[in-house]
């Protein structure tokens, strides 16, 4: 979590603002977890910013949410962090008990 927290510190120290695409390589998930990234476009910066994670449903995928409202959208006009992470296929954003590289809450 903290690795996720400085990234976003990366991507907001950096002025890269509106949709981004990250992909996170780690050894607690199966393979690189795609997650889009929506900045609010803003004309003075802001320290804090309110960051709000959708999560897909079964068999999704990380660009779902997007195609069903426009996220740049709400990231501009409520001033959120709107990040969607994949999750993959089946994963159900928890740890598994028996695999090792299916650790999506740690992933988290």
């Amino acid at each position: 979590m903290k690795k996720f927290v400085l990234i976003l510190s990366f991507i907001f120290t950096f002025n890269l603002f509106a949709q981004d695409t990250l992909i996170f390589h780690r050894d607690y998930i199966p393979w690189p977890d795609t997650t889009l990234v929506f900045l609010p476009h803003q004309q003075k910066p802001v320290i804090k910013l309110p960051l709000l994670f959708l999560l897909h449903g079964w068999a999704g995928t990380y660009r779902q949410w997007n195609r069903e409202i426009n996220l740049q959208d709400y990231a501009d006009n409520y001033g959120w962090i709107i990040v969607t992470p994949d999750g993959f296929y089946n994963s159900w954003y928890v740890n598994s008990p028996r695999k090792k590289n299916c650790q999506f809450e740690t992933f988290f």
